[in-house]
């Protein structure tokens, strides 16, 4: 059975996550006594822990410290990464934000928290006056299903199974804006009769949800139930019922139709998190939140009073804020669009556990509010000059020549007209599509590959390496194949790059554990082209390739191929590419995959500013990462020069499954102790040159200046 436990290792001990493939170490001095404690002895939920008798602990890498008065019972302060600071005499519990793991710390004494980086490699130090005892307790940040619910092909049915993913819930209060704090919702299945489990049933809150009986209605509304806990029943007019009050989820002079119920389903959802995630700092984490600063200065607002009301009650005062003071606190992260169709239902329960907010429609529908359309590959392409610049790219459109990765697709084209489709666009940066075609701009997951979420991966040889595979097969083409991955100190990388593969050997090396793919070459209807030949990847019966980003024209089938092969997910094209745009997009994705950010994140920041990014998505499960930020929530800094020496600075977050949104966030270049919720863009904030210079310093992060991707080390004020 997989579990969290602890390891020695040469400079301490290493908290292990078995479920996850998590490490996280921490320093200690030597001749430091260290043996097992209960989990009972921690205030916050852990499954494994150790007792330290020591100095110091020292964490790896710059972290954020969530100090917490264990006596009181209370918040005390938020400790920046970076950033020194002293705590005085009391007992402590210590939550490191950001790592791999949920990481407490229990002690008691004063302490001092120093920032340093020896020989390039950054910790954060706590040190005590003396020896003292320290309890170190961790828990996985997994969250799988608890048990799988059958439904049937009968409306009613399915309104029972849909209310009951709220069962997954750790609390209703407002804390559940949380990310650990929401469970995953149990699985979903058709059949004969209907079945949940014991305890997986809608949780009794007294909120219910009306809609009309029918699939896509039911669909729509199945992240709000599970936030709210709300049982969803029959209704001819959609509302949120809590304790005797109808909010409607229309509008009052809106059409009855599904556009209309999807636009107040996803506005809903966002007020009840927005609020809470403002709400909840009147509780035990009662931080500096910016977007509580942001609510309080447009309305008054009695947030102690929200947080202490029952859930059916604090439903409706939400509903009493005025709508334009909520609706820019945060930018929502996700949307699914889903045929209204029982042969989906099973993919529901993935969409929800993220809080997507979801659009069922029928995509080939000419009746629909929303359809999809097929996708305009020339739209993507802007010249065949294989060195063409952005500045280039509004010039004339000739037909495809020497300087696409890719055989002629029109045969493709022409048999299946409509098998690469234009999803009606949104404004999340990560678009789910659930549906028989291949969507531009979004990423399409099969329910294998979503499933793999929870298989364990396999055992990695200590010291933990990842290994990544680059296969080159043009030479004219290596320029992309070279400094693609290792750009960070924390992680160690095997990077084995192959030129010129014949089937054979391709084949053999996909066969090989690899935790990422990345292929620079072409692809046809016959596959991917070798020296010999092609090798079709759908002819996979195995594959130990984790993730892959297949950089080839039209790459989505055989990506889809590697898939079904056993992979998790990777980015492909929808299209025909070119060289020089195919290399710059490349090597983006190649540095953001290696900041921490997952496949959803890395083609959101990668395609907007990058032309013919829009040709690109995702095949698989786009949750799946190559390897974990140390900022908790993988962020993204565009800086840009306001004066002569002012730059303004505005972060981008881009939640993960360990990090959904919810999760607290601190951006080092702000003087106070401010925190964020991270989700979308940020609010600028402006440094002068000096200050702009000790954040770019000081840890290796991406930056963004122009449109073009850097580590924040490469990079001085000058160079803006």
């Amino acid at each position: 059975m997989k579990k969290v436990r602890f390891a020695d290792t040469d400079r301490g001990v290493e908290a292990v996550d078995d479920i996850e493939d998590r490490t996280f170490e921490l320093h200690l001095p030597d001749g430091s006594a260290v043996g097992p404690v209960s989990a009972d002895r921690f205030a916050f939920p852990v499954t494994a822990g150790i007792e330290v008798e020591a100095s110091r602990i020292v964490v790896p890498e710059y972290f954020g410290l969530f100090v917490f008065d264990r006596d009181e019972g209370s918040f005390v302060r938020t400790i920046k990464p970076a950033t020194d600071a002293f705590v005085s005499e009391g007992a402590y519990d210590v939550d490191i934000g950001g790592a791999p793991l949920k990481m407490y710390l229990s002690f008691e004494g004063a302490f001092d928290v120093v920032h340093r980086a020896d020989r390039n490699e950054p910790e954060t130090v706590l040190e005590f006056d003396r020896n003292r005892r320290v309890r170190i307790g961790a828990r996985s940040l997994h969250s799988s299903p608890a048990g799988t619910i059958t439904t049937t092909e009968s409306v009613e049915d399915l309104m029972t199974a849909v209310s009951s993913f709220g069962s997954a819930i750790k609390t209703f209060s407002p804390e559940r804006s949380f990310p650990t704090l929401r469970g995953h919702p149990p699985r979903l299945e058709v059949g004969e009769e209907f079945s949940a489990p014991q305890g997986i049933e809608p949780p009794e809150t007294g909120v219910e949800i009306a809609v009309p009986p029918d699939v896509k209605s039911v669909y729509t509304v199945a992240s709000l139930s599970y936030y709210l806990g709300a049982k969803i029943v029959p209704g001819s007019e959609p509302a949120i019922l809590a304790n005797g009050d109808r909010f409607p989820l229309t509008g009052e002079n809106a059409p009855r139709n599904a556009r209309a119920l999807m636009d107040g389903a996803a506005g809903a959802l966002e007020r009840q998190f927005a609020l809470d995630c403002v709400v909840r700092t009147a509780g035990l984490y009662d931080v500096d939140l910016r977007e509580t600063q942001r609510l309080i200065e447009r309305v008054d607002v009695d947030l102690q009073h929200l947080y202490d009301l029952p859930l059916p009650d604090r439903i409706g005062a939400y509903f009493e804020v005025p709508g334009h003071v909520v609706d820019d606190l945060l930018e929502w992260h996700s949307t699914t669009d889903i045929v209204p169709s029982y042969r989906y239902a099973k993919y529901l329960p993935y969409a929800v556990a993220e809080l997507s907010q979801i659009r069922s429609y029928d995509p080939s529908s000419a009746d629909e509010e929303l359809t999809a359309s097929s996708a305009n590959t020339g739209d993507f392409f802007r010249t065949t000059d294989r060195n063409v610049t952005e500045s280039d790219a509004d010039g004339p459109r000739p037909a495809l020549a020497m300087g696409s990765r890719s055989a002629d697709t029109s045969e493709r084209r022409r048999r299946n007209p409509n098998e690469v489709v234009s999803p009606p666009e949104v404004d999340t940066d990560t678009h789910v599509w659930i549906a028989d075609q291949y969507p531009v701009r979004a990423g399409k997951p099969t329910l294998e590959s979503l499933e793999r979420r929870f298989e364990s991966k396999r055992e990695k040889e200590e010291p933990e390496w990842i290994r990544i595979l680059v296969v080159c097969n043009d030479s004219e083409m290596r320029e992309e194949s070279e400094d693609l991955y290792g750009f960070r100190d924390f992680f160690e990388f095997d990077i084995d790059v192959r030129y010129d593969l014949s089937t054979v050997e391709l084949r053999e090396a996909l066969h090989e554990e690899f935790d990422f793919f990345h292929y620079v070459g072409h692809v046809d209807e016959q596959g991917m082209r070798c020296h010999d030949g092609w090798l079709d990847l759908h002819d996979l019966e195995y594959t130990g390739v984790e993730l892959f980003f297949l950089n080839a024209c039209t790459s989505f089938s055989q990506g889809r191929g590697l898939v079904d092969a056993g992979s998790r997910g990777g980015v492909v094209t929808l299209a025909e590419v070119y060289n020089s745009l195919a290399t710059r997009f490349g090597r983006r994705l190649a540095r953001l995959l290696d900041a921490g950010f997952d496949l959803y994140g890395a083609l959101a920041a990668g395609r907007d500013s990058v032309i013919g990014g829009g040709m690109y998505g995702i095949i698989g499960d786009g949750r799946a990462s190559l390897c974990y930020n140390t900022d908790g929530v993988p962020t993204l800094y565009r800086v840009e020069r306001m004066g002569e020496d002012d730059f303004e600075i505005t972060p981008i977050s881009y939640p993960t499954s360990n990090y959904n949104v919810g999760t607290l966030l601190t951006f080092m270049y702000e003087e106070n102790e401010i925190m964020h919720i991270g989700s979308g863009t940020g609010v600028p904030y402006t440094l002068p040159g000096q200050e702009l210079s000790e954040f770019l310093s000081g840890k290796s992060i991406p930056v963004e200046v122009n449109g073009k991707l850097y580590w924040s080390n490469e990079l001085g004020p000058s160079d803006i």
